[in-house]
């Protein structure tokens, strides 16, 4: 159902970055990978949508994609800490 709500409201509004984000989270929880990763790299002002795909990255062993965004997860946590 979650996903249903999430996809309307990406019908409504596609740059929508927390809807973007949960929806990544709902296919990585049903192990589609691919999808979820495509929806995180929509999501890409939220950090964890960083975290997530480092992991992501990390497991298929692309070592540097996953430390790419582990970086971007970092700097947009400063971001959020100092108020920049």
């Amino acid at each position: 159902q979650a996903r249903r709500h999430y996809k309307r409201a990406l019908e409504l509004t596609p740059e929508h970055q927390l809807a973007n984000y949960n929806m990544g989270t709902i296919y990585d929880e049903l192990d589609e990978f691919d999808t979820a990763r495509d929806y995180y790299i929509r999501a890409c002002d939220i950090p964890d949508a960083h975290y997530n795909l480092a992991r992501l990255f990390e497991v298929r062993g692309d070592e540097l994609a996953a430390l790419r965004h582990m970086r971007e997860y970092r700097r947009l946590l400063e971001v959020d800490s100092s108020g920049r």
